[in-house]
């Protein structure tokens, strides 16, 4: 069998990471070079005594397991997006700019994998953003947060390496040279009438492309995710570049969610909280859908960051607001307890036609790390337990799995439901008896919300316990999506059908779910919450000591 073997023995990778140990230093980057921010919210990471906290032996193993995933990437599909990990073909789904090499520059950097940064900045480097494998069409919302993100993040940074100061300088300006490309490509997406994003970016036409998006009377549905997440990207662009013309699209696109208008449809705004999708044309709500999931996510995630990114700049006053607002909202109308008897847990759920939904998914599984950073911040305890009780929940439905990985959806009754929906089949009927919920989509798309939300558990509080729990996960990836060619999604985690991959693995399991695994156990000077803030995509951006133009 060509490759590394598909399955080996814990002792193995062990081996494989201490080599990988003696090769490359543990003392990954440290915080040391920059002096410590001042803002106006304090220290927010935990205060660990000098040489605690972390793991390093299990460092030194999420450290094995990305290097593999690296190298059988490297040797099947180097420059393509990704590879499939079961069969070992190379694809694109990301515009062929090759997304795992520039969503993972930083990863290298944080791991101190130095040789492996400068081979990917390398390919960076000569990449032609003016082009695409789409027939010129790009998804603006993907490309801010991977590559743009990615390109700032290691441009952030490169200092933190041991190398000279001259050859730092010079990637640096690169780096900063196809962000800005990149973002110039994409800046015609802001030109609709609000200045919220269009759903697709046309490269070649050099216009917004509303796909399929079109509705009635003019109409142009956009998801407040993909519209409001690239506030931190373009504002640290502006700062690095002193045209302060990213920062002002990103404000003016995020004006309307923040302080949105009447809107047509018969839907009333609840709270501090933004029904998807949005008509871009006008800036009016289209629905009363309302989550902290998928096409609203990262809307949310970004609002308490532009503060803690930028505390100094005027605009994010209001963004702050906002974020407690949504928080507030959330807790009284999404928020709920399950009716199981002996370990009832809270999820987050969703708000549809005038009334909670009491169903979940994996990707709001990072609000409970969201919720603690904001409270942390702002000194609000109620926050940081709120977002405890999320995590443990999304803990609970790891927990309960034969896999011990999280189902990508599932629902509940809660203590509060007056009409609740049932579980009709019996497969969900006996998960419901045993575990209080129910998956409603078995897939594990190896996703990072939950560990990303142990991270900051861990790193707020220290409490060993949420790095135990993060370990578990690990070893769980390790179990059942290592493939030939690296790590795939699984079709159930419950193992009802049988786990079978699916031959899929996102550049985002480099970049964000090892990434953070990763930060879990290693010092915790590296990637600092007092000195980083890091976009949706887990590329860490170093919080900025004097205002933001807009």
């Amino acid at each position: 069998m060509n490759g590394i073997p598909i399955r080996r023995s814990r002792l193995a990778i062990l081996s494989f990471a201490v080599i990988v140990g003696l090769l490359y230093s543990f003392s990954s980057p440290s915080s040391s070079g920059y002096p410590s921010p001042s803002n106006p919210y304090g220290k927010i990471q935990y205060d660990f005594p000098p040489g605690k906290g972390g793991d390093r032996a299990r460092a030194m193993e999420v450290k094995g397991m990305y290097m593999r995933h690296l190298e059988l990437y490297n040797k099947r599909a180097w420059g393509h997006d990704e590879v499939l990990p079961e069969t070992g073909e190379p694809a694109n789904s990301r515009n062929g700019w090759g997304a795992t090499i520039v969503d993972s520059i930083d990863t290298c950097l944080l791991m101190g994998l130095i040789p492996e940064a400068l081979r990917s900045i390398e390919h960076t480097l000569k990449v032609d953003f003016t082009k695409t494998h789409e027939n010129g069409r790009v998804d603006p919302f993907e490309t801010i947060i991977r590559y743009v993100g990615g390109l700032l993040s290691a441009h952030d940074l490169l200092p933190t390496a041991s190398l000279p100061r001259g050859k730092v300088k010079d990637l640096q300006k690169g780096l900063l040279r196809q962000a800005k490309i990149l973002a110039d490509q994409i800046g015609p997406g802001f030109g609709s009438p609000t200045g919220m994003l269009y759903p697709g970016v046309d490269f070649a036409q050099k216009k917004g492309h509303i796909e399929d998006r079109g509705t009635r009377s003019g109409a142009v549905a956009g998801d407040i995710a993909n519209i409001g997440t690239n506030w931190l990207e373009y504002a640290k662009l502006s700062v690095l570049t002193g045209d302060d013309v990213y920062v002002r699209n990103a404000s003016r696109a995020w004006s309307l969610l923040v302080n949105p208008p009447p809107h047509s449809f018969g839907f009333e705004r609840t709270g501090g909280l933004v029904a998807t999708p949005v008509d871009i044309m006008s800036g009016r709500q289209m629905s009363d859908h309302m989550s902290w999931g998928a096409k609203s996510d990262s809307y949310y995630e970004y609002l308490i960051k532009a503060w803690l990114m930028a505390p100094k700049t005027p605009s994010t006053e209001q963004y702050r607001h906002a974020w407690t607002q949504a928080v507030h909202a959330a807790k009284v109308m999404l928020i709920s307890q399950t009716n199981h008897k002996t370990n009832p847990k809270k999820f987050i759920g969703e708000w549809r036609f005038g009334n909670r939904d009491s169903t979940s998914e994996h990707l709001a599984c990072f609000a409970g790390g969201n919720f603690m950073l904001g409270g942390k911040a702002l000194g609000n305890q109620e926050y940081i337990d709120a977002g405890l009780e999320l995590i443990e929940g999304c803990r609970w439905v790891y927990e309960q799995t034969s896999t011990k990985l999280g189902p990508e959806g599932w629902r509940w009754i809660a203590t509060t439901d007056d009409n609740p929906k049932k579980p009709d089949k019996h497969a969900a009927k006996h998960q419901y008896s045993l575990w209080g919920f129910w998956a409603t989509n078995t897939r594990y798309h190896l996703r990072p919300e939950y560990v990303e939300s142990l991270f900051y558990a861990y790193r707020i509080t220290g409490d060993v316990k949420y790095a135990d729990w993060a370990w578990e996960v690990f070893e769980s990836i390790r179990e059942h999506c290592e493939s030939e060619w690296g790590y795939s999604d699984i079709k159930d985690v419950t193992g009802y059908k049988g786990t079978r991959r699916l031959n899929n693995q996102e550049s985002y399991f480099g970049a964000e779910t090892l990434k953070y695994l990763y930060l879990i156990f290693a010092d915790p000077r590296v990637g600092s919450l007092d000195e980083w803030v890091y976009n949706t995509e887990a590329h860490p951006l170093r919080i900025e000591r004097r205002a933001i133009g807009e």
